[in-house]
């Protein structure tokens, strides 16, 4: 993951700006991402969430505890394994750094496919009913990716096209995947077959926005969407 230069993360049209955003903190000398920190927050508050559903329900709070306990370990594999298929580029120099999850890293959609793969196991090996198990965990899953997707915030990424809408979000270009400041000739071999998302660099590359010398890119904060998305639900 790359270093963060700048800390500021701008929204020009609703005319607010957040300073001295970083990427994580340090804890004796190891660098802890927020973006895994806010993902296990998720975890946590989405198992507590489903805990008190099952209790309320009569279920047996015991099996949503053994079950969270394997599926959480399952879902950070499978979000990891996510990230690393569709950004190798970031380990195919130094593929021990694969296994190095202080710096972040995590595809909260891994994660869901990992849990659900278990929960299918899971009630599958304990005769139990999985529909019943996903209506009880699914309001946890939701506040899980509520809470999570605002990883994407910190490690600023997951955004979407260029845009000077109400919600455009401004992000120092040097704060960004290195796609967004490579040469062309770069991108059009990473990008081979691949038009539609070489276009979509290009877009967000070809409309900077310079602010007290500083280059932006402008983009849809998806994250945000999403998450709100989360909410109403």
């Amino acid at each position: 993951m790359l270093a963060l230069l700048s800390t500021n993360i701008r929204f020009p049209n609703l005319d607010i700006e957040f300073t001295d955003v970083g990427s994580g903190i340090d804890v004796f000398g190891f660098h802890i991402a927020f973006y895994g920190m806010i993902i296990g927050l998720g975890m946590l508050l989405g198992w507590l969430i489903s805990t008190l559903v099952a209790k309320k329900t009569g279920q047996d709070t015991e099996f949503y505890l053994d079950f969270a306990l394997i599926a959480i370990i399952i879902a950070v594999i499978s979000a990891r394994l996510y990230y690393v298929i569709f950004a190798f580029d970031e380990f195919e120099h130094n593929i021990l750094s694969i296994f190095n999850l202080r710096t972040g890293g995590l595809a909260i959609y891994g994660g869901i496919i990992g849990a659900v793969i278990t929960a299918i196991a899971y009630s599958k090996i304990k005769k139990y009913s999985f529909w019943l198990l996903a209506d009880t965990g699914c309001v946890g899953l939701i506040t899980g990716q509520l809470i999570g997707r605002w990883g994407n915030f910190f490690n600023r990424e997951a955004f979407g096209k260029y845009t000077n809408g109400l919600f455009a979000m401004q992000l120092d270009l040097r704060d960004v995947a290195f796609d967004y400041r490579a040469p062309l000739d770069y991108l059009q071999t990473k990008y081979d077959g691949k038009p539609d998302a070489l276009e979509r660099i290009l877009e967000i590359r070809n409309n900077p926005i310079m602010v007290e010398g500083i280059e932006y890119i402008q983009v849809h904060p998806t994250f945000l969407y999403e998450s709100l998305w989360n909410f109403g639900l």
